[in-house]
């Protein structure tokens, strides 16, 4: 087989000498440049990581140390070997528990008589790849943990069958008053007014954007809220994450904006019709005194009636107008 060309510092603790010789053979057959590292016991370990800082790609483990086995030394050379994959090396009898011990962190499990240096190589290097996926999926997670923590907006999230309340962020409980306990012992319909709940669940909530609601703290107090909401898949459990946006400031400006610009039309309109009106009574007023000069001048008993009739209406339109 064609030699891997990078270079790998691994680690192989194991108490058998035979064994020992013969991965080493598998090794130096698979890896072209390539540290090895030995240790016969658990306390050697201990001694081999004080005295050196040295960091190991991989751990192949025998489970049965002079010092140390089972799930005992695979709980411990995790905390000694946080950031190294390990790979348990095993016989047919351990089978069962090596599987079982893929739960407690390890990346991969050998039978021992059946080790080759393909599989051997094989299995590092996956068990390499397959480390990374895992810290990158770690790091992932520490992210959105702390996007969720730390978020300014209020984050809730929920099962969708059930309604309950799984989990909540700093800015929920400071938003709302309950304590986190408090959160995790209600359902999603407690944030809601009645109506507004109802318009939630009737217009589909799951990966809505900017849908409006009212919100109800633990003191009673009424809020309207912007919520942004999606689903997503956690532990085979069907959730909903929403983020509460508070806009009851937003809405409580814009109402007072609206009724600003509503009083300022109705004052320009009473000014301006004020203004229609001293103008009008003003003509009105000039054309009584024309008409008193023109019937003084006029003495036709025909032009008095319209004269009169004319006098009449003048009055009746400044009677409108006052």
């Amino acid at each position: 087989m064609e030699f891997d060309k990078i270079e790998y510092n691994l680690l192989i603790v194991e108490d058998n000498p035979g064994d020992i010789i013969l991965i080493n053979e598998y090794l130096e057959d698979a890896f072209k440049q390539i540290k090895i590292s030995v240790c016969r016991s658990f306390g050697e370990l201990i001694e081999l990581v004080g005295r050196e800082s040295v960091k190991f790609d991989a751990c192949l483990l025998d489970l049965s140390l002079p010092d140390l086995d089972g799930k005992n030394l695979i709980t411990e050379i995790q905390i000694l070997l946080p950031d190294t994959s390990i790979i348990v090396l095993t016989g047919y009898s351990n089978i069962d528990f090596s599987i079982e011990s893929m739960k407690m962190g390890i990346t991969d499990y050998l039978v021992k008589d059946e080790i080759t240096a393909l599989t051997l190589y094989k299995s590092i290097i996956y068990s390499l790849e397959r480390r990374k996926n895992i810290s990158k999926l770690k790091e992932s997670e520490k992210r959105y943990s702390h996007l969720f923590n730390f978020s300014t907006l209020p984050k809730i999230l929920f099962e969708i069958d059930s309604k309950k309340i799984i989990q909540t962020n700093l800015s929920a409980i400071e938003t709302y008053g309950y304590s986190e306990m408090e959160f995790l012992n209600l359902d999603i319909s407690a944030l809601f007014t009645k109506s507004s709940y109802k318009a939630f669940l009737e217009n589909n909530p799951l990966n809505k954007k900017n849908s409006e609601h009212v919100h109800i703290t633990k003191s009673g107090r009424q809020i309207n809220v912007e919520l942004n909401s999606s689903i997503f898949e956690l532990n085979n459990v069907e959730c909903c994450l929403i983020s509460a946006n508070d806009i009851t400031e937003k809405i409580q400006f814009q109402k007072y904006v609206d009724e600003t610009i509503l009083k300022t039309q109705e004052d320009e309109r009473y000014e301006i019709g004020a203004e229609l009106h001293d103008n009008v009574c003003q003509v009105l007023a000039t054309g009584q005194i024309y008409l008193s000069i023109l019937k003084e001048r006029t003495n036709s008993e025909e032009h008095s009636t319209y004269f009169k009739s004319i006098n009449d209406l003048i009055q009746q339109l400044s009677l409108i107008h006052i």
